[in-house]
């Protein structure tokens, strides 16, 4: 009952699933499979867990081999849905963090499996942003031996130790890449900066050089977009140095939507979406791998939370700050409720999702806080938690049981296996 707490702001309507549509099911060798496979996370011992990062490194093993497993093109008959083989683009991971999704990025990639990265970061939080900010720098300040020896070492130009050692120690080498500078800092000043980027882009080939990196599709987006940016704030008016000025403000500003980084591919591609993004968006198959770990409120802080009137405060140190706390982990808990609601109502054909003890349960942020505790396992009400913070694992909780309870309630739609 009341499973987004606070139920006079959201109030939780009973619905019950149209005729089954056979036709979106997920089969394997043409056989229908369950609407959602819930992994049971593993323990070291009985009275042990895995620790978050063991943990997590258990889970994306899982993931790849399933990935692999449903695009098998060997496995006769194999993954198939709407009467068609399953492909990439079909596929959808959802991640609470951005670090999250670029581990499992990588490890995909790592496969063969090319993933394409959906969410709230800023572009002015890459690599390419660093890299381009150092060569602009140089470019602006191109008398500046300082500016113009950091430049060299801009991810962007992809060069290593050795390789730029021997542009400095060499006059020649150093001499011509003054120039550069010299002559891209008088084209900025005639022509503006897009000409400018422009002539950058060709003089030091860099698209050729993000190429040969890992994951150069995104890089060169990230680019891209940079460029477009900048160009857009130069309009406005800026001459070169507050325009840097505004550029170098943006490492530290929160992501925009003008900002957010963009899509560097199709549709073709596994999605890789924070579970903020993935609202409202429907995919056939969704991954949801990291419920069972939370970001609590930080006790020792200031603690942001709303009074009774519901207007907004902080507390940096009260004698009231413990309760206080209270409240804000009360609205925290509410929060993670509907993300978790969010990411179990995305997936058409089947989700899977791994549940279970996980991390050390006496430190904060693990399975016992989770929105996930709190509905399979707590035995608090809304009221309680005025008074007490989430403990969704009670001393005489029985797992198992939950479990069983839950897959015997699900009517065959749901499956446990071990992860």
């Amino acid at each position: 009952s009341d499973p987004f707490i606070y139920q006079d702001s959201i109030e939780f309507t009973p619905v019950a699933a149209i005729d089954e549509n056979w036709s979106h099911a997920l089969r394997f060798d043409g056989e229908p499979a369950a609407g959602m496979t819930l992994w049971r996370l593993p323990r070291k011992q009985p009275d042990k867990n895995y620790s978050r990062d063991e943990m997590r490194d258990l889970i994306n093993r899982a993931i790849l081999a399933e990935i692999n497993t449903l695009l098998d093109p060997q496995r006769e008959a194999g993954a198939s849905i709407d009467g068609r083989p399953v492909r990439s683009g079909d596929i959808a991971i959802l991640v609470r963090q951005a670090s999250e999704g670029q581990v499992l990025s990588q490890l995909l990639q790592e496969q063969g499996i090319a993933t394409v990265t959906i969410g709230r970061d800023s572009v002015f939080h890459s690599e390419e942003a660093r890299g381009l900010y150092l060569l602009l720098s140089a470019i602006s300040q191109y008398q500046d031996g300082a500016f113009a020896s950091r430049s060299l070492g801009s991810s962007l130009l992809g060069l290593d130790y050795r390789q730029i050692a021997d542009i400095v120690d060499n006059d020649a080498s150093w001499q011509a890449w003054l120039d550069d500078l010299a002559e891209l800092h008088q084209q900025w000043e005639r022509q503006g900066f897009i000409a400018m980027f422009k002539s950058l882009l060709q003089r030091f080939n860099l698209a050729g050089a993000l190429a040969q990196r890992d994951n150069s599709e995104r890089r060169i987006t990230n680019l891209i977009h940079l460029a477009e940016l900048l160009q857009q704030q130069s309009s406005a008016g800026a001459g070169i140095l507050p325009l840097l000025g505004w550029f170098s403000r943006q490492f530290d500003e929160p992501t925009t939507e003008e900002a957010e980084l963009r899509l560097e591919g199709d549709e073709s591609l596994v999605k890789i979406v924070t579970i903020h993004k993935a609202k409202g968006l429907q995919y056939p198959i969704v991954f949801v791998p990291f419920l069972w770990s939370c970001r609590q409120v930080d006790e020792k802080g200031a603690v942001y939370f709303h009074d009774q009137q519901l207007a907004p405060c902080f507390d940096l140190g009260s004698t009231a700050h413990r309760k206080n706390w209270v409240t804000a982990e009360k609205e925290r808990l509410a929060e993670d409720l509907r993300l978790l609601y969010v990411a179990l109502t995305r997936a058409r054909s089947r989700v899977y999702l791994a549940w279970g003890q996980a991390g050390d349960a006496s430190r904060s942020g693990y399975a016992s806080q989770t929105a996930l505790a709190y509905l399979l396992h707590s035995q608090q009400s809304p009221a309680d938690l005025d008074l007490a913070t989430a403990d969704g694992f009670p001393t005489n909780m029985d797992f198992e049981t939950d479990l069983q309870n839950l897959i015997d309630r699900s009517a065959a739609s749901i499956e446990l296996s071990p992860l």
